[in-house]
């Protein structure tokens, strides 16, 4: 299959619904490895292909990839589905990216929280040693 008339199929199925530009928004697996692939890769349905992951994302990320599908709406009626074409792969690792570092800093946050437990026990444990250890001096000196 041409690239024209690929192009011609993926344009007839995003006027149709929008739903496979949305799939590939909200889908924010990569189907490339490096971002050299992309400007590498002469159409994105042949990186699109390779991609079988489909990855679930955070709330945050999954308000900005539907903002980014909207605006990539306008930007095909008002230019054509090329335009959008290789740009896609580049947004969709632009928000795969923020999505895992929203992912990372939810888990920092939480090791952060659970080092602070820990520590507040510790330094109760430590507090209480000394108490018990400055009561038995004390019954000792007498």
């Amino acid at each position: 299959m041409s690239h024209s008339s690929e192009s011609a199929i993926v344009h007839e199925n995003i006027t149709n619904g929008g739903t496979e530009l949305e799939k590939k928004l909200l889908n924010l697996k990569p189907p490339f490895n490096d971002i050299d692939d992309v400007y590498l890769s002469s159409n994105f349905n042949e990186l699109d292909r390779s991609s079988h992951v489909s990855v679930v994302m955070s709330e945050r990320v999954q308000c900005i990839a539907s903002g980014i599908y909207k605006e990539f709406e306008t930007m095909i009626e008002a230019y054509g589905l090329p335009v959008v074409e290789r740009l896609m792969p580049l947004i969709i690792s632009l928000l795969e990216n923020l999505d895992d570092l929203y992912k990372d800093q939810s888990a920092y946050h939480a090791e952060v929280r659970q080092l602070r437990e820990e520590n507040e026990h510790i330094y109760d444990q430590l507090t209480a040693e000394k108490a018990a250890r400055k009561q038995s001096e004390m019954v000792s000196e007498f």
